[in-house]
């Protein structure tokens, strides 16, 4: 099992604390509101879950780069 799943299990990483995503869903309730849309909140994906899956994305993508991004001196 990878760390930040057992973190996640632990409840060391929650959706709460995240001001981004309270800002975002605050601003989906205003929109639903405006749009007459259903203020119900809809079923979405956890957010600890979408960073599970992406930070080693990112942290290769830095770790890693494409030899094409690498500049080489005088250039």
């Amino acid at each position: 099992m990878d760390v930040l799943t057992e973190a996640k299990g632990a409840g060391l990483v929650r959706d709460e604390g995240f001001p981004s995503l309270e800002n975002r869903r605050a601003s989906a309730e205003e929109e639903a509101e405006i749009l007459g849309r259903d203020s119900e909140p809809q079923l979405q994906e956890p957010y600890v879950d979408v960073l599970i899956r992406a930070f080693p994305r990112v942290r290769n993508r830095f770790a890693h780069p494409n030899m094409q991004s690498i500049m080489p001196p005088g250039s």
